[in-house]
């Protein structure tokens, strides 16, 4: 019996979104290319942002990057203002939903 974690399930994370692929997002055997899985990540977190109000993208200011295993993702906000206070370090685990800054209007 090795010391390997089991798999994590669907429960252990608050979000979740349904992505279609399409036939070419895939090789021949059937992994899914890396760059499409980036898009895919990108297009939910920014989906996230949108629907809870923190992101416009038509009239946002960039206030910061959400880094996904070394792709960057600018990310706005419709609130004019400074951040005052970081919720997050450098390489700290966060989760979907969780504050990282505080804006000061």
């Amino acid at each position: 019996m090795s010391g390997r974690p089991g798999p994590h399930r669907r429960e252990d994370y608050p979000h979740a979104r349904v992505l279609t692929t399409r036939w070419a997002d895939s090789d021949p055997y059937g992994h899914m290319n890396n760059v499409v899985h980036y898009e895919l990540f990108d297009t939910v977190v920014n989906a996230w942002l949108i629907e809870h109000g923190a992101l416009d993208i038509q009239k946002s200011e960039v206030i910061g990057l959400v880094e996904v295993m070394k792709t960057f993702n600018e990310v706005k906000a419709d609130v004019a203002g400074r951040i005052v206070k970081f919720l997050a370090e450098n390489e700290d685990a966060i989760m979907a939903g969780q504050p990282i800054a505080e804006i000061e209007a």
